[in-house]
């Protein structure tokens, strides 16, 4: 069996294998985001995401590092404006300079409240934190 179906068969889902790990935050954005789409994205971010968003659409909005209140607060003022497109908040499982992690479960609520999807990057802590 290859990789990419071992890989697919473990997560129960499609997967895309990329050769860095760079390529693979900026082609999932790149990928995923149409010019007219909103990303909100942590200021920590890994700069393969960033890279990604500046490339996918110029309405790319940055909140304070872990602070769930300002992701929300963005979030609720784009879906006020823009009822039609898509926002896609972008963070990470673990950021690697201090180990820091963001509360899952409330980004989950958050964007499911306002239609919105989530994009968590484990390139950092794959199989670590479940």
């Amino acid at each position: 069996m290859q990789l990419k179906e071992e890989i697919a068969e473990f997560w129960e889902c499609g997967s895309l294998i990329y050769s860095v790990g760079w390529l693979a935050g900026f082609g999932v954005i790149k990928g995923l985001v149409k010019d007219y789409d909103h990303i909100v994205i942590d200021e920590f971010a890994d700069n393969s995401f960033f890279e990604g968003s500046r490339a996918a659409t110029r309405n790319v909005h940055k909140f304070r590092h872990l602070d769930e209140g300002h992701m929300t607060e963005i979030v609720k003022a784009i879906r006020a404006k823009d009822t039609d497109n898509s926002i896609l908040v972008v963070t990470e499982g673990i950021f690697p300079m201090d180990s820091s992690s963001p509360n899952l479960v409330s980004y989950q609520k958050t964007t499911a409240d306002n239609k919105a999807y989530l994009l968590v990057g484990c390139g950092h802590d794959l199989g670590v934190i479940g």
